[in-house]
């Protein structure tokens, strides 16, 4: 299952960066090119409230291995690899 319709990013959007908050039930997708300096521009407009966000609609049938608890938790589990 890909979390990709969530964000409405398609197959032809790839690789592109897409910044949730769970707590607020939002998200922004980059709409540039893909590069180092597009992406720091992006999250710094983000975090500035700069750039819009919007409102996830539905998860839909996305299971739990995308839930952020199941996230940390890999990340977590791959340090002691």
């Amino acid at each position: 299952m890909s979390v990709r319709p969530c964000f409405e990013v398609t197959g032809s959007d790839v690789p592109t960066v897409t910044v949730v908050s769970m707590r607020k039930n939002r998200f922004a997708t980059l709409r540039a090119t893909f590069r180092a300096d597009t992406i720091g521009a992006f999250l710094d407009d983000v975090l500035t409230a700069k750039q819009r966000t919007q409102m996830i609609q539905a998860w839909g049938d996305v299971d739990n291995k995308y839930s952020t608890h199941a996230v940390f938790r890999r990340r977590k589990s791959a340090r002691h690899l």
